[in-house]
């Protein structure tokens, strides 16, 4: 009988550190000599073909490239079973989770549960309007370890674990980075008011 896979997530706000822990945990299946798959979702267009996870350059006040690993993208459940099957992986990295539709929960449980396969998955627990974002509240239900991360307050320095947004639309998925989003405490967050 085929042992049951696990399932990881990683959550929090944006700048937490969400990424490279998930990097981290794949390098470390790598180096364990597992066949590591990651996928992202097809509307994360931030970062084309990877995973990355930045770092802030403190005299620049910018945020550069910290890590990254080689990501696929995928756009349905069909293309994800296929990538899944040619790669022969055992680990499947996914990154913004968030951005997923349902289909991706009954996956993630057919990989895990029924395949064997170890799941990490990182992404936003809330939006920015502090509301369940996506389909992450029923990942972290089924996950075996969950691991929640705070940020830094963009604004005081606390612990942040809020992403306030700056600019743009009123829609919650808008692609962006420290463009149009910071980490702020519960303290320093404000209601978006944009267009």
């Amino acid at each position: 009988m085929k042992q049951a896979g696990t399932i990881s997530v990683f959550t929090g706000p944006m700048f937490s550190g969400k990424s490279e822990q998930l990097v981290a945990r794949l390098r470390r299946a790598g180096y364990a000599k597992l066949k590591v798959l990651v996928v992202k979702p097809k509307k994360d267009l931030r970062t084309v073909g990877e995973v990355v996870s930045r770092q802030l350059k403190d005299e620049e006040r910018k945020f550069q490239k910290f890590t990254s690993m080689p990501a696929h993208t995928v756009s349905d459940e069909r293309e994800l079973f296929i990538l899944v099957e040619s790669s022969e992986c055992q680990v499947l990295g996914v990154d913004e989770a968030q951005f997923f539709p349902e289909w991706f929960v009954d996956t993630v449980t057919i990989l895990a549960w029924q395949r064997g396969l170890e799941v990490i998955i990182s992404g936003l627990d809330m939006d920015a309007w502090r509301k369940p974002f996506g389909i992450m509240p029923q990942l972290i239900a089924i996950a075996d370890q969950v691991h929640k991360l705070n940020a830094i307050c963009f604004k005081c320095g606390a612990e942040a674990r809020f992403t306030q947004k700056l600019a743009g639309s009123q829609q919650q998925v808008e692609i962006g980075d420290a463009d149009k989003y910071e980490a702020r405490c519960g303290n320093c967050f404000e209601e978006f008011q944009g267009q």
